[in-house]
């Protein structure tokens, strides 16, 4: 399971998205779809379920999917701004 960190602030600006690490002013943002994996982990914050549910808005191969939400928690999580719990 994602969660994000509480120190995390989320914001959407046009087509993308920005975190914002109050505690260590780390900024990171994010693509359409970029933003569209973290609006999904947010919501469903089991990662399959997140990969299942952009494969059916994307038409890609569900392990390219897979392949680059783990891409991007891999990156989230070595910044601190995700935790990933089992």
């Amino acid at each position: 399971m994602v969660k994000f960190a509480d120190s995390v602030l989320i914001s959407r600006v046009d087509e993308e998205l920005v975190l914002l690490d109050k505690t260590s002013g780390i900024y990171f943002g994010l693509d359409s779809i970029g933003c569209r994996m973290v609006s999904l982990l947010i919501e469903h914050p089991d990662p399959d379920t997140a990969a299942s549910l952009l494969c059916d808005e994307f038409d890609a191969p569900k392990d390219r999917i897979s392949s680059d939400l783990r891409h991007l928690m891999s990156d989230l999580l070595a910044r601190g701004l995700i935790h990933v719990e089992a």
